[in-house]
């Protein structure tokens, strides 16, 4: 069975010690940041006011994984977007309130660039580089990087999907922890 190249960013999945896997932290994204964020793309903290932007820099530490935002537009009215658009225009004296799974214990799947075998569960990874996504269902395009694995340092392979249509392979779904994460230590590869 051949896997689907289908790209949607880190999709939370649950929490290493079970139960809710929705641990999300409100943070904000500065007026004016010249740079997209998609739902499932992985953020970095900026200063000192929560403020988050995307992981450019794909060995960067990661704060986690931005789930949309809201702000209030020019016209007054509140918006709630899975994404935020560079060059999007918010009230004046307000701010964009962006929600982020941070807790360094959940879990995600992602689906790998290339091949992925039995052999790297365990391993360390990097993603993709950020800032691609759909402008229109603000999903990312986010990916493990398979030819960084062994080799990255962002991410832990944990295990493979249990998803149906999903196999070892070609664009396999990946269940991966944040290894380099901004509020835990840095995991090691087994």
């Amino acid at each position: 069975m051949a896997n689907r190249d289908a790209p949607a960013g880190f999709q939370v999945t649950r929490h290493v010690a079970g139960g809710e896997q929705n641990r999300f932290n409100r943070y904000h994204i500065a007026d004016a940041l010249a740079a997209s964020i998609f739902r499932g793309d992985l953020v970095i903290p900026v200063n000192t006011a929560k403020n988050i932007t995307i992981q450019a820099a794909v060995a960067n530490r990661v704060i986690g994984v931005f789930d949309g935002c809201f702000y209030i537009d020019p016209n007054g009215e509140v918006q709630f977007r899975p994404r935020w658009i560079s060059g999007t225009s918010i009230k004046s004296g307000t701010s964009v309130d962006a929600n982020v799974y941070d807790d360094p214990k959940s879990l995600f799947e992602v689906q790998a660039s290339g091949d992925l075998q039995p052999a790297d569960i365990g391993a360390l990874a990097n993603p993709t580089a950020a800032g691609s996504g759909s402008t229109q269902t603000g999903q990312s395009a986010m990916e493990l990087d398979s030819a960084t694995i062994g080799s990255g340092a962002v991410l832990k392979i944990m295990d493979l999907s249990s998803k149906v249509d999903n196999a070892y392979g070609e664009n396999a779904k990946v269940i991966v922890a944040l290894a380099l994460h901004y509020l835990g230590g840095a995991m090691t590869a087994i």
